[in-house]
C-alpha cells in the first residue's frame, strides 16, 4: 500500500499497463482451458468414428505408423481424457485467478489515487472503509503481515549479532577423534545387536539389553550430527571470542588416548576379518557393511591420533616458551 502511494505518475501508469497486459493474459488462459481439450476430445471422437469407416481403415493401411498411433490413442484414451480434463481444471483456474488478482490491483491503484487526491484537497477518505467495500482489505492485512516479518527478521538479525562463532573445527584431532569414536562404536554396536538378534531368547533381560542398545545407538548418532553440523559452521560463542578456535592445542590424556588406541585396535581386527570373508566370498551384506563403516572409522581414527600427536607436541613447545620465557 505504502509501495502504492509513493510511485510515481510514469511507473503507475506503467504498473497499469502491465496488469491491463495481465488480464490479456489471463483470456488467453481461458480461451486455451476450453479450446485445447475441447479439440482434443472432439478429435477423440472424430477418429472413433471413422474407425468403423472400412473405406478410411483401406486408406490409411499404407501408413503404419499413424495406424500406430491411432491404435495407441485409442488404447490408453481414459487416461488422455483425465489430462485433458485436468489441463482444463488447471488452467482455467490459472486464468481466473490472473484476471482477478490484476482487477483488484488495478482497483487498489485507483484507491489509492483516490487517498492521494484527498489528501492534496484536504478532503475526508476513509480508506479501510474503502477497501472493505470493494473486499480489498486483505491487501492492507498482506502488507501488514510483510512489515511484521521484516521486523522479525531484523530482530532476529540483530539478535543474532549479539553472539559470535568460532572458526570451523572438523579437521582438527579432537573433532576427528570424536567422530571417529561414535563411528566405531556403532559398528560395534551393530556387531552386539547382531549377535544379541540371533541368540534372542523370552527372557526380559535380553530384551531390554536389545532395545536399550538401540536407544544408545540413536542418541551417538544425533550427537554426531550435531557435532558434524556445528564442526563445520562452528559453534557459538560471545562475540568478544567471534571467529577464534573451538579447540586450543590438542593434549593427549591418558583414559580417551586408550580408548582411541582400543577402538583402532578393534576396527583393525575388523578389517582383517572382512577381508578375509570377502576373499573366500562369504562376506553376507550386513557383514560388508559393518566392513565399509569400520574402514571408514580406522581411516578417520589414523588421521585424528596423527593431529592429536601434533597437537600436543606443539602444546608441549608452547608450555616450553613459557617456563623460558
Amino acid at each position: 500500500m505504502h509501495q502504492l502511494e509513493r510511485l510515481s505518475e510514469m511507473d503507475r501508469k506503467r504498473l497499469q499497463a502491465k496488469l491491463y497486459g495481465n488480464i490479456k493474459k489471463g483470456r488467453f488462459f481461458l480461451f486455451t482451458g476450453i479450446a485445447l481439450p475441447t479439440m482434443f476430445i472432439v478429435s477423440q471422437w472424430l477418429v472413433k468414428s471413422f474407425l468403423f469407416d472400412p473405406v478410411f481403415m483401406g486408406d490409411i493401411q499404407l501408413n503404419q505408423f499413424f495406424i500406430d498411433l491411432i491404435m495407441f490413442v485409442t488404447r490408453y484414451e481414459t487416461y488422455f481424457f483425465i489430462f485433458a480434463v485436468l489441463y482444463a481444471v488447471i488452467t482455467l483456474y490459472r486464468g481466473y485467478l490472473v484476471i482477478k488478482t490484476s482487477r483488484e490491483q488495478l482497483l487498489l491503484i485507483d484507491i489509492v489515487q483516490k487517498k492521494n487526491i484527498a489528501d492534496l484537497t484536504g478532503k475526508d477518505f476513509d480508506l479501510l472503509t474503502e477497501l472493505e467495500k470493494n473486499h480489498l482489505a486483505k491487501y492492507l492485512i498482506k502488507e501488514k503481515q510483510k512489515e511484521n516479518q521484516l521486523e522479525e527478521e531484523q530482530f532476529e538479525k540483530e539478535w543474532k549479532n549479539l553472539d559470535g562463532r568460532s572458526e570451523p573445527y572438523l579437521f582438527s584431532g579432537v573433532s576427528l577423534d570424536f567422530i571417529f569414536t561414535v563411528i566405531s562404536g556403532c559398528v560395534v554396536g551393530s556387531m552386539a545387536l547382531e549377535a544379541l538378534y540371533r541368540s534372542m531368547d523370552e527372557a526380559l533381560g535380553t530384551w531390554l539389553l536389545f532395545y536399550g542398545l538401540i536407544v544408545v545407538m540413536i542418541v551417538a548418532l544425533i550427537l554426531l550430527i550435531f557435532h558434524t553440523y556445528f564442526a563445520i559452521k562452528g559453534s557459538p560463542v560471545p562475540i568478544e571470542e567471534d571467529k577464534t578456535p573451538r579447540y586450543p592445542p590438542a593434549r593427549l590424556r591418558l583414559f580417551s588416548t586408550f580408548g582411541s588406541i582400543l577402538y583402532l585396535t578393534i576396527d583393525g581386527l575388523i578389517i582383517f576379518t572382512g577381508v578375509k570373508l570377502f576373499m573366500r566370498d562369504a562376506l553376507d551384506p550386513v557383514s560388508a557393511i559393518q566392513l565399509t563403516f569400520a574402514i571408514i572409522a580406522f581411516v578417520i581414527g589414523v588421521v585424528a591420533m596423527i593431529l592429536l600427536v601434533r597437537g600436543h607436541i606443539a602444546y608441549k613447545a608452547l608450555q616450553g616458551e613459557k617456563k623460558e620465557g
